[in-house]
């Protein structure tokens, strides 16, 4: 199946050489119209998205200084043809976030073990049984007549017919049985040699990852399993850490930058664009200060109206988490390596080798947010889009925060609150504060072409 994917925020594969003849390495924000074939893995794309920036995993340097880049991939776990398709995309970026966190946690630090062993060894050629076997012999050969014959013969017949009576091939099972055995001890009797190999692989690592950005999101499909997925090009720099720390503070960084277009006209308004943006971009608003946009998607369990409600209610609730997680978080991870063969070769012309595979892998992933009073946080956008896959309707919420909105809020929520406790007590309540003006315009970044699958809006290039 074949997917035509609409760029946005990235260059088609046709204008990626002339984004890197541009010495600053940034991309366009407008929508480039130009399409390309995307029944490809998200990794590819991602892949193809560094190529063209001119950025590795790891350290880079750009125009406002050092910046780190890490990157992950979420599987869409749902198939495109179950009804909870447009659900599972949202938990594929979180699975993507997750795994971007992690291998930044192991590029900063990472605790690896190793182990492995080899053991060679060449059979005994002597055939004198064991004393095992000699006693399984001697039990095999006792008379009929004798205690112990008839002792076996009565206890094999009993089973043998309460076994026909539940209807089971007596005969047939032990006569394969039986020669199972004997080829089994032929073999055994003609082991040559044994080779053993063990390895393994263990690393744990942890860290506080904070003031991490989504500055990339594209959809994609695995080529082979035709499963969805959800890639991310994270970044973290000193100038997001500094907004990060001021989530948990009342400190407003000073604006340094010069002032773009309003909040919401740099946010896209075409749902093509939104439907595969994810995760939290600092932007530069009008006035030069920096501001976290945060993009939420859901999905509504029914069509009533009130399950659309609370789609969209799922859909900030999910882009409020991301500035959570922005804040800061703790991550854990650990992957363990175990590959093992055993490989059994026999003195029997024509018999092959016994080979056994008994190799495992398994991963660990976890980051935990504990509870952070955030003040100031609004709503820029609500959006629904028809997913081009799955035929599902996509809610969305596009939600900001900035340092200097949370102090206006909590500014306001302390006159608020002393005009309740005025009115309360029957006093004269104080005046209220005037509300911030909301930023308004024409919405920016708009699509072209067939509204398929979208690389998601990407992140500004100045703000980091």
């Amino acid at each position: 199946m074949k997917f035509l994917v609409t760029c946005t925020a990235v260059l088609a594969l046709t204008t990626m050489l002339s984004a890197q003849s541009d010495p600053s390495g940034a991309m366009p924000l407008e929508e480039t119209g130009a399409q390309i074939d995307a029944d490809t893995s998200a990794m590819a794309q991602i892949q193809a998205f560094l190529d063209a920036k001119g950025w590795t995993e790891g350290e880079n340097s750009g125009k406002n200084g050092a910046f780190t880049v890490a990157y992950g991939v979420g599987t869409i776990a749902a198939p495109p043809n179950h009804p909870s398709y447009a659900a599972s995309r949202p938990r594929a970026f979180a699975k993507a976030m997750l795994a971007a966190k992690s291998n930044m946690s192991r590029y900063l630090s990472v605790s690896i073990s190793t182990a492995v062993m080899s053991n060679y060894q060449e059979a005994n050629n002597n055939t004198t049984p064991t004393p095992q076997e000699e006693m399984a012999a001697a039990l095999a050969a006792m008379p009929p007549d004798s205690l112990i014959g008839k002792a076996r013969a009565y206890a094999g017949a009993k089973l043998d017919n309460l076994l026909r009576k539940e209807g089971v091939s007596i005969d047939a099972q032990r006569d394969a049985a039986q020669a199972a055995y004997a080829a089994a001890a032929e073999k055994a009797k003609r082991l040559a040699a044994t080779e053993e190999f063990q390895r393994s692989v263990n690393s744990t690592s942890t860290a506080l990852v904070s003031g991490l950005q989504a500055f990339f999101t594209v959809e994609g499909f695995d080529p082979e399993t035709k499963q969805g997925e959800i890639g991310v090009v994270a970044i973290w720099s000193p100038v997001l850490a500094e907004t990060a720390a001021s989530l948990t503070s009342a400190n407003v960084p000073t604006a340094s930058k010069k002032g773009k277009k309003t909040i919401k006209e740099q946010v896209p308004s075409d749902p093509a664009v939104l439907l595969s943006t994810f995760g939290v971009q600092q932007k530069i608003d009008e006035n030069g200060n920096y501001v976290l946009v945060s993009y939420g998607q859901s999905a509504a369990r029914t069509s009533n109206s009130r399950a659309k409600n609370a789609a969209y209610s799922k859909a900030r609730l999910d882009a409020d988490g991301q500035i959570r997680s922005f804040a800061g978080e703790s991550v854990v991870c650990s992957d363990a390596l175990s590959e093992a063969e055993q490989s059994l070769d026999y003195n029997l012309e024509g018999q092959l080798p016994d080979y056994n595979d008994e190799s495992s892998y398994s991963e660990y992933q976890k980051s935990v947010g504990k509870s952070l009073e955030i003040n100031g946080i609004t709503t820029v956008r609500q959006w629904t889009a028809v997913h081009p896959v799955s035929g599902q309707t996509v809610y969305g919420v596009v939600r900001m925060w900035s340092p200097s909105a949370a102090a206006k809020a909590r500014q306001n929520k302390a006159n608020i609150e002393a005009s309740a406790k005025n009115g309360a007590a029957g006093r004269r309540s104080v005046a209220p504060v005037s509300p911030v003006t909301a930023q308004s315009g024409s919405a920016a970044n708009t699509s072209t072409g067939s509204p398929m699958l979208n690389y998601g809006s990407q992140g500004d290039d100045d703000a980091f």
